[in-house]
């Protein structure tokens, strides 16, 4: 690799991060969910969001994506705002929030992410055909590509709803709750799909109430209970103190001597 130039270096400094939050605060019914988040995720990372059930975490995804306004604060993607970025943020909801009795085949729910390139009542053209299944083959389902997606299992499911986020060209992705319901096996499976994006120069983002998932998958860990806790790397933020300030003193025990030796990369 050859080194960077000086201009390159000042180009890469001054370049917006892919994901920006300022000062998110988001109030529902009288209740303060979310309160002054503000961070930064980069291209090539993989950042995992934990926190206990009710800590805003899929409230923060959906302000993201711009499913639900911030009472104040602003999300910045690639330095502009939601309404200029359509199209570059994809969303994966929990399992558990799809219905899987629609009797759709793999291919056509990663064709549906090319529907704002191809328009309503369009057929497909080449160029469609040609994204959905580089689509396919980078989330490992090309062979299951026929298959109904109620037949398909957890893991499965969620690869195929990360094809459709890459169809659609996002290279912003946000992964809500991705490992609930799904076996060990899947998850291992998802997380090479995840690691290989990540290493692609692909930011995302992926939710979880399991910090030893976060801890063993993810690059950066942020810690989440209405407001940010912690945010880095997770060997450095995952302490017995941030611990206890996002799930109290009797809450989840810290990973620290629990095998954890760092973030894999």
């Amino acid at each position: 690799m050859s080194a960077l130039t000086d201009t390159d270096q000042i180009l890469a400094t001054s370049s917006p991060p892919p994901l920006a939050a300022e000062g998110i605060t988001v109030d529902l019914g009288g209740v303060r969910v979310l309160d002054r988040v503000s961070f930064e995720a980069g291209p090539g990372c993989l950042m995992g969001v934990v926190g206990p059930n009710g800590a805003g975490k899929s409230t923060l995804f959906n302000v993201i994506v711009g499913l639900l306004p911030a009472s104040e604060g602003r999300i910045l993607i690639h330095g502009r705002r939601i309404e200029d970025s359509r199209g570059i943020v994809a969303y994966v909801p929990q399992h558990e929030k799809v219905n899987w009795r629609l009797r759709m085949k793999a291919w056509d729910v990663v064709m549906l992410g090319r529907t704002r390139r191809i328009g309503w009542l369009r057929r497909p053209r080449r160029a469609d055909r040609e994204a959905v299944e580089s689509a396919l083959r980078q989330a490992d389902m090309w062979e299951r590509r026929s298959s109904l997606v109620g037949e398909l299992s957890g893991g499965q499911r969620q690869r195929v709803f990360v094809a459709r986020a890459l169809a659609q060209g996002a290279d912003i992705l946000l992964l809500d709750e991705a490992f609930s319901g799904v076996d060990i096996a899947s998850q291992e499976a998802l997380v090479s799909v995840l690691h290989d994006l990540r290493d692609q120069g692909r930011t995302i983002m992926l939710s979880s109430h399991d910090v030893s998932h976060v801890a063993h998958y993810c690059d950066e860990c942020l810690c989440l209970n209405s407001h940010i806790c912690a945010c880095g790397a997770p060997q450095d933020v995952l302490t017995p103190e941030v611990m206890r300030e996002m799930y109290g003193p009797y809450g989840a025990a810290p990973v620290h001597g629990s095998g954890f030796d760092g973030h894999h990369r």
